[in-house]
């Protein structure tokens, strides 16, 4: 199998930002020619790229794959890119695989939310490979 180059958000530090200036985005993602480089949230050989946003006040952050004909996981991290392991309040879901949370069961999208403090974030996004 052939792959090309690996996408620019293959990495931490080439995380692509996202603009927290809109309230809700569609970000496109393809994680086909990424590598693995993350452990975290039961990630062990999933290619994953790096998203990173910064908070300037305490948030609800939510991020979800829904419509992805691709399984998924997601999970937030901290810059460090240390997933999150301890849940920031009550209710929250920081790390998921297949519709942890939601209504709907069985499928192979991911959900994540919680309220995050102010600072610098990623959202990792890896097949469930």
């Amino acid at each position: 199998m052939c792959m090309g180059a690996p996408p620019a958000n293959d990495t931490r530090a080439g995380a692509t930002v996202i603009n927290l200036a809109s309230p809700s985005q569609t970000i496109a993602a393809n994680t086909t020619s990424a590598t693995n480089n993350t452990t975290a949230c039961a990630c062990t050989s999933g290619n994953d790229v790096f998203y990173r946003f910064t908070l300037t006040r305490r948030e609800f952050v939510y991020a979800d794959t829904f419509g992805t004909p691709w399984d998924t996981k997601l999970f937030f991290a901290t810059a460090c890119t240390t997933q999150l392991r301890t849940s920031q309040t009550l209710g929250d879901l920081i790390c998921d695989n297949d519709l942890g949370a939601s209504c709907t069961t069985g499928g192979t999208a991911s959900q994540v939310y919680t309220v995050l403090n102010p600072g610098t974030y990623y959202l990792v996004l890896s097949s469930n490979g």
